[in-house]
């Protein structure tokens, strides 16, 4: 006997029972696209949909396809073929008959599954380490790795989510998206994602609205030194503190101390200040001695799209008179007016603690390059015997660190 089809059976129940497409697409909770697209044999329905067209017509569906029937010649041959292979199965196991005969088949089938097995599971293993091998590897205190920082943010399309987990793989990264939601105009609008940068360092994070002012996603810092080397979650203010000098290069000195020493110290303090706080995120494109081109400072800096720059320094004119702290920033900088305006506010800030002298322009390469807000900081004089005595101390560098900082988070 042929066949009936799941339509022409549809058709039929629903005709038998007076209804129309449209009600038994509200019946089923479907469209009534669907309905018409299966009556007229353009789609296949999934068995979900089958569940619900026999539930909503207290019709089993199902059951037509089991009426033997219904099956075609072929189909009646190869069920009995299938059971036929069920009962030989069945009666391998009933070692009651051929015991030894059936012993032996068994053995064989096991030891071949457990071959097959081992053999897999090695070619799988091998591929999986080849696939998440870290490309990013620290191989010395002396190198520099450019950091990793991802916001996700409400104008993202699924098209920018792509590329993104595409560039982060050939790093080394995986992003694994569980949810993605989007507003009307295809923009992100709600995601929950689990990274993983297959060096030990991985976390989850999701919220469901990114029309705020917080910024969601991760960074990775691959200093060694860091005090917070990754994070994920709602994402702090990020400030780079871009330590000067640094090897090779000394900086300016006096009487045995270095610019490239006194820089990193109070560097190093002002991260020390940052650990306890819940809104800033310190980075230092140096932790170590260690010479470092301006070009790599810039990358480092801008991978991280910071929020502000302070390039760390220390003055040395050969003049006695000359003391306090010096700002500059760069009329060719891309955001000219917003590092001039934040530090202006900083430079405020820290004069109710230090001498701070007048705001000015300087095109260092750092300050013309990077792509965010940024200053160059002179933090006092060594030719000066007080500046001198402060920078030297460990006791007033803490003070120094201390009223930086405080500028920091009272201005960001």
């Amino acid at each position: 006997m042929k066949k009936t089809s799941f339509r022409e059976k549809l058709i039929e129940v629903r005709t038998s029972k007076g209804l129309t497409q449209t009600e038994v697409a509200n019946l089923c909770n479907i469209s009534l696209r669907t309905i018409q697209r299966i009556e007229s044999g353009t789609v296949t329905p999934r068995a979900y949909t089958i569940k619900q067209i026999s539930e909503a017509l207290g019709f089993d569906f199902f059951k037509v396809y089991d009426d033997p029937d219904t099956y075609t010649e072929e189909e009646t041959k190869t069920k009995n073929n299938f059971q036929t292979s069920i009962g030989f199965v069945k009666d391998l196991f009933n070692l009651k008959t051929n015991t030894m005969k059936k012993v032996s088949i068994l053995s064989s089938f096991c030891f071949l599954i457990a071959t097959f097995i081992f053999l897999f599971s090695n070619k799988s293993n091998a591929q999986t380490s080849k696939k998440i091998e870290p490309k990013l590897k620290i191989t010395s205190e002396s190198e520099l790795i450019i950091p990793v920082k991802i916001a996700f943010t409400n104008d993202l399309t699924l098209d920018d989510l792509t590329q993104i987990k595409k560039d982060l793989l050939n790093k080394g990264i995986i992003v694994d998206y569980k949810k993605l939601e989007f507003d009307k105009n295809n923009k992100l609008q709600a995601i929950g994602c689990f990274v993983d940068c297959n060096d030990g360092f991985n976390g989850y994070f999701f919220t469901n609205n990114l029309n705020g002012n917080r910024k969601y996603g991760f960074y990775r810092d691959y200093d060694i030194n860091s005090p917070s080397p990754f994070g994920t979650g709602t994402l702090k203010k990020t400030i780079v503190l871009d330590v000067g000098h640094g090897g090779i290069d000394t900086g300016s000195f006096s009487k045995g101390f270095q610019e490239k020493e006194i820089t990193l110290q109070i560097a190093n303090k002002i991260r020390t200040l940052s650990k306890e706080n819940d809104d800033i995120e310190i980075f230092l494109t140096r932790s170590t001695d260690q010479f470092i081109t301006l070009n790599k400072r810039v990358a480092f800096i801008n991978a991280l799209k910071p929020d502000y720059v302070i390039s760390l320094h220390i003055a040395s004119s050969g003049l006695e008179e000359m003391y306090g702290i010096n700002f500059f920033t760069s009329n060719k900088n891309v955001l000219e007016k917003e590092s001039l305006s934040i530090t202006k506010k900083i430079a405020q800030s820290i004069s109710k603690k230090l001498k701070i002298n007048t705001v000015q322009n300087m095109n260092s390469h750092l300050l013309k390059h990077v792509e965010y807000p940024a200053t160059l900081l002179e933090i006092g004089h060594l030719s000066n015997p007080n500046d001198y005595n402060l920078l030297t101390s460990d006791e007033d560098q803490n003070k120094i660190a201390d009223a930086i900082f405080s500028a920091i988070r009272e201005v960001l």
